[in-house]
């Protein structure tokens, strides 16, 4: 009955998040009305990587999804989508399949960088392809709310009392209601224009890096392209509007976090 809808950068952990999931959810089921849990992705529907190279295979892998979708949902059933919905029209179709059955919806989005799991192959033109198209989810849009974050499966138990609420269907529009507002009213409390500085703040760290008179010997001698910084960036910037910090910590929680995931 409920949709599950993972998204984030191809070979970014998704899968290890979903099978995690998977297991802390068959724990609950007899505690619940649900009987089974699903998962659905591009692998075991049959869509190939390479359909991703061009619109026509694209539309056809799309396709496949969401006629899967439609028959697997049902009243007794967790369905879990483990699929890249980099595009917010996908997104869209999926929402208004779940509101059709009056049947739960959260969206989780896996912030990890592309290349975190290294078991799944793509090729890097494909993938540095996806990408740029990838469309972030915004929680103030009723299709990706509610929302809830990930960095890796470790932050599984973080999310499964919220989780299994919106699952339950108990309170959710009060749940829905404070992750739509997360992105703008936890960070007015912290800045008027929190989101204005949080960009700011990590361009300024992403520009100190990428100078060749950089003071700090350690960034501006390593061989980082300007893309790969913005990735992760633009993936540190959607965490942090989700989970607003103090302004003063974003220049310092920014560059923690680019030492983990550029090994530096």
């Amino acid at each position: 009955m409920p949709l599950i809808l993972f998204c984030g950068y191809p070979n970014s952990g998704k899968s290890d998040c979903v099978n995690s999931l998977k297991e802390v959810l068959e724990t609950k089921l007899d505690e619940s009305p649900f009987k089974n849990i699903e998962i659905l992705s591009d692998e075991n529907i049959g869509i190939k990587h390479e359909q991703y190279n061009s619109s026509i295979g694209e539309k056809q892998a799309v396709a496949a999804l969401l006629a899967s979708v439609k028959r697997h949902l049902n009243k007794s059933t967790i369905l879990i989508v483990d699929t890249m919905s980099y595009n917010r029209g996908f997104r869209y179709q999926l929402f208004c399949e779940s509101k059709a059955l009056s049947t739960p919806h959260v969206v989780i989005h896996v912030v990890s960088q592309s290349g975190y799991n290294d078991k799944t192959y793509w090729n890097i033109n494909l993938q540095n392809a996806l990408i740029a198209r990838f469309e972030e989810p915004d929680p103030a849009k009723r299709w990706d709310s509610p929302l809830l974050t990930l960095s890796n499966r470790d932050d599984i138990p973080s999310i499964t009392d919220e989780l299994w609420t919106i699952l339950l269907g108990k309170t959710r529009r009060r749940i829905e209601a404070s992750n739509a507002t997360k992105g703008f009213h936890n960070t007015t409390n912290l800045s008027a224009n929190y989101v204005q500085i949080l960009d700011q703040e990590t361009q300024s760290v992403i520009k100190d890096m990428l100078s060749s008179d950089s003071s700090d010997s350690t960034y501006s001698n390593s061989n980082i392209s300007p893309a790969t910084l913005q990735r992760h960036r633009r993936a540190f910037v959607s965490l942090q509007r989700v989970r607003p910090v103090d302004v003063d910590r974003i220049k310092p929680l920014f560059l923690e976090y680019l030492e983990k995931a550029l090994d530096l």
